[in-house]
């Protein structure tokens, strides 16, 4: 019991890493805006674009999920994986480390009865291939960038990330039942390994099969690249406001640089750390700081706020409390991940 009580006491030390990465990105933030002319910057804000915005990021969203729903196999409804995505973007919203990617998962295993290890692998695919497209986005822009030889560098880490993850997940999809044995050797000398990981496994690597049907993989990476596509048409909309000379290339590669950056661990919502990704693009083609803050700003602030709003209706349908889910993800309050 009292150690029970130590580790709950010092269990938000967790949580300093990332809030320390945004604690700096809104330093850098802090002594390369002019934060005077912040506001002048939304002058040319019209709120009644939001009609034209938020229709293109609901649609975006719906394409994610319809490439979701391939991944997993048709194994739910369409509008339980819609709400399942925003509901991990609620979570991320207020947890930091991204840790509402294992709330989706858990969301969909329970209302697909395929368990959280299930969910938790096809999730991982969806963000391969979103790396993959962002690390494509930088690579294709690079060339209509000026001066930005380290975005050639990071796009050619990110593609090598990715290509080595889908490498070693289809390997671990061909060979599913020579792992599970070999796990299940190994984990014999360890109880924990038994206990929480071998009874999960096999769930966890039915969920990569998507990898191994060619028609799966092309076919749900396409739905991607359309949500994307979509993407790419609301943030150019959304820049031309604060940044009215800005080109489509300039979209493209922010969207590329800001989908890595924010992949980094961070405070909740990616407070900090959203802005100065996006600042830190858009500085390669000089533009004003002041304005691509502005930028990052609006589209971030309604961003989060849809997410929230799209997630909680998640949250109440599924009848369960934002503290059940949140507190399924920490050993020792409720025996840790449920199936």
């Amino acid at each position: 019991m009292i150690q029970e009580v130590r580790k709950n006491r010092w269990g938000w030390l967790r949580w300093v890493p990332g809030i320390l990465i945004s604690l700096v990105a809104i330093y850098i933030l802090y002594r390369s805006v002019n934060w005077q002319n912040l506001g002048s910057a939304f002058q040319n804000l019209n709120l009644l674009i939001l009609l034209i915005l938020i229709p293109l990021f609901l649609i975006s969203m719906v394409f994610r999920t319809l490439e979701w729903w391939i991944i997993a196999n048709r194994k739910d409804k369409i509008g339980n994986m819609y709400l399942a995505l925003n509901v991990g973007y609620l979570t991320n919203n207020i947890l930091p480390f991204r840790v509402g990617e294992i709330v989706r998962a858990m969301f969909f295993g329970q209302s697909s009865n395929t368990g959280t290890f299930y969910g938790l692998s096809t999730v991982i695919i969806e963000r391969v291939f979103d790396v993959g497209l962002a690390g494509i986005l930088l690579f294709i822009s690079i060339p209509r960038i000026i001066g930005a030889p380290w975005v050639q560098t990071t796009s050619y880490v990110a593609m090598g990330l990715v290509i080595t993850a889908l490498v070693i997940l289809y390997f671990l999809a061909q060979n599913r039942e020579k792992f599970k044995n070999w796990f299940e050797r190994v984990s014999q000398r360890s109880p924990f390994l038994q206990k929480h990981v071998q009874s999960r496994l096999g769930s966890f690597l039915e969920g990569l099969v998507a990898l191994t049907d060619w028609r799966i993989f092309i076919s749900s990476f396409g739905l991607l690249a359309i949500s994307w596509a979509i993407a790419l048409v609301e943030y150019s909309i959304a820049m031309r406001i604060f940044i009215p000379e800005a080109s489509i290339w300039w979209a493209i590669f922010s969207m590329g640089a800001l989908a890595l950056g924010v992949a980094i661990p961070s405070a909740p919502a990616n407070i900090g750390v959203f802005e100065a990704s996006l600042v830190a693009a858009l500085s390669v083609v000089h533009v004003d700081p002041t304005q691509s803050l502005a930028f990052a700003i609006f589209i971030h602030a309604y961003h989060v706020i849809i997410n929230s709003l799209i997630g909680l209706i998640g949250v109440l349908r599924e009848g369960k409390s934002l503290q059940y889910w949140f507190s399924s993800l920490f050993p020792g309050k409720t025996g840790g991940l449920k199936e």
